[in-house]
């Protein structure tokens, strides 16, 4: 919240003792004139006030006779308040208090006889209560009103409060992901890049690549036919495994669904003393919504060109009474084409969350996540030495028929934390990810045979029907303190982190087949060719059902283990 002092002390005409109205105004809306003439002034003079309870109109009737003041009001405004009446020696500034006391109206001096009241604008706080003090009128017939202090919001939100839905700030004070603490990026001894949810917001970001657009020297890379996401970091790429964070746990193959993300924060720079095997780049870490005590509800629906559809719910607020027990559910549904011939996605994320607020020192989470992505693995177009082949870039050489994937990815993070003082914290967690991978493909060799010095260039094509099963576990203990030492503020966090990981796959890959056979005989049998300029689809020696029997059959099966 940002609150602005305003001062105010000028000279105004003094207002006829009847009021200036327009007769437009007087049509438009009631007005209660409450007057009884007289020459007293308010002022700062206490007398005594005898009003019964009664309803707040007929208080304020009465209160005008016995002030002799002029009371404006919107007659309306009153309806259905009572006030609890008054008994005693008082200002009139402190009887106009007590009487509007429950109706939410605020009273103010126009001048030394006229007091309008009125009903504040909704984004209006009252910070404190000031007595307003009316000024002796001069005898030129001008009023100097009082220097008063008025505060009110520059905006409904506070921009420092990042889990805020309405946040439209573009800044981040702080961040986690350089230190593991909650430290302000000034104080960070790194080159640390947020990018808040208000930005994901205003530019419709759907992808992380979206997001790190905004961010110097980062580049987005596909990995493994554009089904993983990657990031090439100040030029170090990490090979699918060493930049993706997610809440500050390394995560592997797999893409972010953006409909549970918060904001993104890019470390720039080694980071391996906190997060072990990290490429000298840097790292991109994904911070995820976390449940509110607050009611949000939203629904999204975003439109685009080749047939993009994608829906997002986002739906958070406490459960119990007290606000102890905290939910959020986040879902997302994509389905998109690509300018690339054959190309598409289909995709359904769904993430719930619960949080629970045991004590106000100890609290406990857990997230769910939850996606099946029908996909398409795309390696590209073939290169002739050292260029791109010159062909449309819609055109695809996979086969259309075969060329859809499925993945499958379930993430479960249970985390909890315990503060002992303001100064010392305990948290741990466990996070594990399971994905499942079902390729079912015909590739484009990476190495080329037929494309040069030949009329009629052909690319090569290869064979991928595999089954991959991994499954990444880490656990992790930390201890955070905050203390001084001869006037020298310390920041110390003690922990360490256990991280596995395995890999099990199983299926035909072409390119192993030969390997078997030692390239002799028919080993390059499951090497196809398709014409570069004018390719025929129909043309392909095996049928699904061929190549997947070879799948279930095939003796190469392998675990892997980290």
């Amino acid at each position: 919240m940002i609150k602005k002092p305003i001062y105010a002390n000028k000279y105004v005409r003094q207002l006829n003792r009847w009021g200036i109205y327009s007769s437009n105004s007087l049509s438009v809306m009631a007005l209660l004139l409450l007057f009884l003439g007289g020459t007293a002034n308010a002022g700062d003079t206490a007398k005594q006030y005898h009003i019964p309870a009664q309803p707040l109109s007929n208080a304020l009737l009465q209160f005008a006779e016995d002030s002799k003041l002029e009371l404006i009001v919107k007659a309306e405004k009153l309806h259905g308040f009572n006030s609890v009446g008054l008994d005693g020696n008082m200002t009139s500034a402190q009887a106009l208090s007590k009487l509007l006391q429950g109706s939410g109206m605020t009273y103010r001096f126009v001048d030394a006889k006229t007091v309008t009241v009125e009903q504040p604008d909704a984004n209006f706080r009252k910070t404190s209560d000031v007595e307003e003090k009316a000024e002796p009128q001069s005898s030129s017939g001008d009023t100097t009103l009082p220097k008063v202090t008025v505060e009110a919001e520059y905006d409904t939100y506070d921009p420092y409060n990042t889990s805020d839905p309405y946040n439209k700030s573009y800044s981040a004070a702080n961040s986690t992901t350089a230190t593991k603490t909650d430290t302000p990026i000034m104080d960070t001894p790194v080159s640390i890049q947020v990018v808040p949810k208000a930005v994901l917001r205003d530019q419709q970001a759907w992808r992380v690549e979206d997001a790190v657009k905004n961010v110097s020297g980062v580049q987005q890379t596909w990995a493994s036919g554009g089904q993983y996401q990657d990031f090439v970091i100040r030029g170090f790429g990490s090979g699918i495994n060493y930049t993706r964070f997610r809440n500050g746990i390394r995560l592997t193959e797999g893409t972010f669904d953006m409909a549970n993300v918060e904001q993104i924060e890019v470390l720039k720079g080694p980071a391996a003393m906190l997060y072990g095997r990290v490429e000298p780049g840097g790292m991109v870490n994904v911070v995820t919504k976390k449940p509110l005590d607050t009611p949000y509800y939203s629904l999204q629906q975003q439109f685009g060109s080749y047939d993009f559809y994608r829906t997002t719910v986002d739906a958070t607020g406490p459960i119990t009474d007290d606000k102890a027990l905290t939910y959020r559910f986040n879902l997302g549904y994509t389905d998109h084409n690509s300018f690339r011939d054959f190309i598409g996605e289909d995709r359904v994320f769904v993430a719930p969350s619960l949080h629970w607020q045991a004590t106000p020192d100890t609290q406990f989470n857990l997230n769910i996540e939850y996606s099946n992505n029908d996909t398409t693995y795309d390696n590209g177009i073939p290169a002739i030495g050292k260029r791109v082949v010159d062909v449309p870039i819609n055109r695809n050489y996979t086969h259309p028929d075969f060329n859809r994937d499925n993945i499958e990815n379930t993430l479960v993070d249970f985390n909890w934390s315990h503060n002992f003082n303001d100064a010392w914290k305990v948290s741990n967690g466990i996070v594990a990810t399971m994905s499942n991978l079902q390729s079912r493909t015909i590739p484009v060799a990476y190495f080329q045979t037929q494309l040069e010095g030949t009329p009629n260039p052909q690319v090569r094509r290869g064979t991928y029907f595999e089954d991959f099963e991994r499954n990444n576990y880490t656990t992790y203990l930390n201890l955070n303190g905050k203390f001084d030492t001869f006037g020298i503020k310390h920041n110390v966090l003690l922990g360490g982190d256990y991280y596995s990981r395995e890999e099990k796959n199983s299926g035909f890959f072409g390119l192993n087949y030969a390997i078997q056979q030692n390239f002799e005989g028919d080993a390059l049998k499951y090497f196809t060719f398709i014409d570069l300029n004018n390719p025929n689809y129909n043309q392909f020696p095996f049928t699904f059902s061929e190549l997947d029997n070879l799948r279930r059959n095939a003796p190469n099966d392998f675990v892997r283990a980290s």
